[in-house]
């Protein structure tokens, strides 16, 4: 194991560990995790697609114009449900915007180079359905030494202390 991760976890920690990833229950939520990347990747698409084009209308001013004539139309329609629900979408999407701009700074490492790279997926997806190995706890501590690993983790890590931090100074 590396030494800077044998610094910030403990022999008791270690053991602790260990003892979560022997746990069956802790290696299917891994792989659960793990196997919904794509539908993840899929639903950031959605959210920028629809970050451009909100970012569209708002600097065009005939495209925006036209957004009105389309709600206006949308308002005249008679199912109150999709007219209620595109009202509750239009009022969140400041703050989807603001979610897509932190998660592509948080996941530019990773994204990047799978949005560089267009077979990168395809590769991806041929050599998970080729590996037919079990995954054990052996196998995710050889994957907790690997770079993009230990730069998510760091990353998450950072995540997290940041948001304790402004939840305890309350702001």
């Amino acid at each position: 194991m590396q030494p800077e991760i044998m610094e910030r976890i403990s022999e008791q920690g270690l053991d602790q560990l260990l003892d979560l990833l022997d746990d069956s229950k802790i290696q299917s939520a891994a792989i659960s995790i793990v196997s919904k990347l794509p539908t993840i990747a899929q639903w950031l698409e959605t959210v920028e697609v629809a970050v451009d084009l909100v970012s569209l209308l708002v600097k065009n001013q005939e495209l925006r114009e036209s957004g009105f004539s389309a709600m206006e139309k949308l308002l005249s329609l008679k199912d109150t449900e999709t007219v209620q629900s595109t009202l509750e979408l239009a009022k969140k999407v400041p703050k989807m915007i603001q979610l897509v701009t932190v998660l592509e700074a948080l996941t530019k490492d990773v994204v990047e180079p799978l949005s560089n790279d267009p077979e990168i997926v395809s590769r991806i997806q041929t050599k998970a359905a080729q590996d037919t190995s079990n995954i054990n706890a052996l196998t995710l501590l050889k994957l907790v030494k690997h770079p993009v690993t230990q730069q998510m983790i760091r990353t998450g890590m950072a995540t997290m202390d940041a948001i304790q931090e402004t939840k305890v100074s309350g702001k």
